[in-house]
């Protein structure tokens, strides 16, 4: 029998325990939006699992839900696929021309096993090939997938839009007659493919009424589509959160000046869906500028937050402080005045808590989050724009905190997505 060895971290160890739902989700905002949902189920007494991949396992040891990860499947690191795995971890950073930021166990295990996976699909020729293109964008692990949910026999699969490891797992339970539910974190554009199909998942849970009706217009039923906001979200406007973010602001000695929050994020070398090149060093570019801006505005302080994919050490200066991931997101938002990101959730999280945000469209996947187009935030296109941007933003901040603070999400997202998992269930049971 395929097994999870010596099952780790399931509850009481006990591996004849039923498990009710198994998720399944990588770091970052898929872990968040779908933690709440976990956490929920769990209060209401369900068995769950979580398949932890990547960067989502140092998140999910803070909590005390039960998991497992690539290294603890079995066979992960047998020396055959320690060799394979280090391997093509070193090629990964050298395509990346960067140390991959996952523990060194970890990346072996998930990169070998994908690649078996995309061997036994293509065969080795083939997978070598689509290995060279496309890195670890080439992974589809559906064979694998279907074998541990075969094993662990949930009553549902939970996932997010991300493709690879995520897709995969909920392709394999539609597959095996599994019943199986996907949030999608955003706006859906390049996931839409495989959204918009109606084999794909029971339901589908999206952020709001428009991407409920983009992917409606692309084919899905409307049935199977829940305009039900984004779990993720749900905490944005507690107040206690505002209360951190003075506390913050005390602190780290920010004192009575106009805090820039930085969110920075990777661009990746060439967009997985368009082929189109991006500059991975535009994050530094982004970096740099606003460091000059900062020398030459003494009433004003940077904060940088990196990715948790990224290289987390930031160089202190003078005004120049460093938001780690110990800091609450939601409560650094509330502590900041202006935001800028290229491309990242933290701008659309920012502008929905009435924070000023710089949108910078010089990713090559900005166009997946329209938010200046949604009247959130404000768009830059040059580099040699960010000063005068970052002006024009500050005089026009003191009309934007006059602003009240406005919930685009009148309902629960967690509350709603539990409910139709528990119609979903009662149909099945």
């Amino acid at each position: 029998m395929w097994v999870i060895k010596e099952e780790p971290r399931l509850l009481s160890k006990n591996t004849n325990k039923n498990i009710d739902f198994l998720f399944v989700s990588y770091g970052g905002g898929h872990l968040k939006a779908l933690l709440p949902i976990a956490e929920n189920l769990i209060k209401d007494g369900y068995e769950i699992y979580y398949f932890a991949l990547t960067a989502a396992i140092l998140e999910i040891k803070k909590t005390n839900i039960p998991f497992f990860s690539y290294a603890d499947l079995n066979d992960s690191l047998t020396p055959q696929n320690i060799e394979l795995g280090t391997k093509l971890a070193y090629e990964q950073e050298h395509a990346n021309n960067k140390k991959n930021s996952i523990n060194n166990e970890e990346t072996i295990a998930y990169l070998s096993l994908n690649y078996l996976d995309l061997v036994s699909q293509y065969g080795e020729k083939e997978a070598r090939k689509k290995w060279l293109k496309s890195g670890r964008q080439a992974f589809h692990p559906l064979n694998l997938m279907t074998k541990i949910i075969e094993y662990i026999k949930p009553k549902m699969v939970i996932s997010t839009n991300s493709p690879r490891s995520e897709r995969a797992s909920i392709e394999a339970a539609s597959n095996l007659g599994i019943k199986s539910v996907c949030i999608n974190d955003l706006f859906a554009i390049r996931q839409s493919n495989w959204l918009k199909k109606k084999e794909f998942a029971n339901k589908v849970f999206v952020l709001n009424e428009s991407v409920r009706n983009y992917l409606i217009k692309k084919g899905r039923p409307a049935s199977d589509i829940v305009a039900s906001g984004n779990p993720a979200f749900d905490e944005l406007f507690d107040k206690r959160f505002y209360e951190e973010g003075k506390r913050i602001r005390r602190q780290m000695g920010l004192g009575r000046n106009i805090n820039i929050l930085y969110a920075s994020t990777d661009e990746q070398k060439i967009n997985r869906w368009t082929g189109e090149k991006g500059d991975v060093n535009l994050p530094k570019k982004i970096e740099a500028k606003l460091r000059e801006y900062i020398k030459k505005n003494k009433k004003i302080n940077l904060i940088i937050r990196r990715h948790p994919s990224q290289s987390l050490e930031v160089k202190k200066g003078d005004r120049v402080f460093q938001s780690n991931q110990d800091q609450n997101i939601n409560a650094i938002l509330n502590a900041a005045d202006i935001i800028i990101h290229s491309a990242s959730t933290v701008g659309l999280q920012a502008a929905l808590i009435g924070k000023s945000v710089i949108n910078i469209e010089l990713s090559t996947i900005s166009s997946d989050l329209p938010l200046t187009s949604m009247n959130l935030g404000r768009s830059l296109f040059s580099l040699d724009e960010m000063e005068k941007v970052i002006d024009d933003e500050i005089l026009s901040l003191s009309e934007s905190e006059k602003k009240n603070r406005k919930n685009n999400f009148k309902i629960s997202a967690t509350k709603t997505i539990t409910e139709e998992i528990y119609k979903i269930l009662k149909k099945t049971t």
